[in-house]
């Protein structure tokens, strides 16, 4: 399924020809919760905070747009936190998170999907979930071992 999902991904790239969104903007409890998890894990940005939290949700194998039995969508409008550009959501790296995204929907996902709506959600969950984490154990050592741990179970 990987090699399907990677023939897709540079076909996607290389066959665009569409409008790509360049920003995401987050919610200001999202805002909240990446400076405090910059500050605790001593991150040099929130990008990569973000990057950790889109990994972290991942995990979860229900989409994270689920609420209450239907897909919420992005709306910018409903957005009051900070605006981030894509460079810098993803760095150098947004073709891997693009074949992620692609390998955990099993399917192609369309660029205007992929960024910002699915982004936006993984890193909505994946920075709710390390954030009630580190104020769990408080305590950014464990907190990476319990990561670390994570991907080893599983």
């Amino acid at each position: 399924m990987m090699k399907k999902n990677v023939l897709l991904l540079w076909k996607d790239i290389f066959n665009w020809r569409g409008h790509m969104n360049l920003r995401l903007k987050t919610n200001s409890d999202i805002e909240i919760k990446l400076g405090e998890l910059q500050k605790w894990l001593h991150f040099s940005s929130k990008a990569a905070v973000m990057r950790l939290a889109i990994c972290y949700s991942l995990r979860n194998k229900l989409d994270p747009r689920l609420k209450e039995g239907s897909i919420l969508h992005y709306d910018v409008k409903n957005q009051n936190g900070t605006d981030y550009l894509r460079s810098t959501v993803f760095g150098f790296n947004e073709e891997l998170f693009k074949l992620l995204i692609i390998e955990y929907e099993n399917r192609q996902v369309p660029d205007e999907e992929f960024f910002p709506e699915i982004i936006c959600a993984h890193i909505t969950r994946g920075v709710n979930l390390l954030h009630s984490e580190y104020r769990f154990v408080n305590n950014r050592d464990k907190l990476m071992q319990k990561l670390i741990n994570s991907v080893n179970e599983g």
